[in-house]
C-alpha cells in the first residue's frame, strides 16, 4: 500500500506511505490516487510529509492527478519535505498547484469563513 485514505470533514486525505514515489511504484501511487479519489466527490489533500524523493515520473503523477480531479474538485499539496518542495519550485509547478504547509492548513481553507451580517 502505498497511500492511506480518510476523510476529514469536507476533505478527502491521501497520505503517501513511502519516502520514494518513482519509475518503480509511479503507476501503483496513481492508481493507489485514482481509486480513493473514486470513493469520493470531495476537494483532497495529497499529504507527501513522508515522500523525500520524486523523480519526473512521480512528477508526472501529480499532473496526471491534478487533471484527473478536474476543475470542480481542488487538490491540495500538502506538508511537502524540502527535497519535494524544491523540486516542484525547480519545475514551476508550485506555481501550478495549491500547497499548504499542513493538511490542517488545507482542513482551514474549506472552512467558509462566517461573515458580518446577522
Amino acid at each position: 500500500m502505498l497511500l492511506s485514505c480518510e476523510t476529514r470533514g469536507t476533505l478527502l486525505v491521501l497520505t503517501g506511505l513511502k519516502a520514494r514515489v518513482d519509475a518503480h511504484n509511479a503507476d501503483d501511487f496513481k492508481e493507489q490516487a485514482r481509486e480513493f479519489l473514486n470513493t469520493s466527490t470531495l476537494d483532497c489533500a495529497l499529504d507527501l510529509n513522508r515522500v523525500n524523493f520524486m523523480d519526473s515520473t512521480g512528477i508526472s503523477v501529480l499532473v496526471s492527478l491534478l487533471k484527473y480531479i478536474g476543475p470542480d474538485r481542488r487538490l491540495e499539496l500538502c506538508s511537502l519535505t524540502p527535497p519535494i518542495r524544491k523540486t516542484l519550485r525547480l519545475t514551476r509547478l508550485d506555481t501550478v498547484f495549491s500547497i499548504r504547509e499542513s493538511v490542517h492548513k488545507a482542513e482551514l481553507a474549506q472552512t467558509p469563513k462566517a461573515t458580518g451580517t446577522t
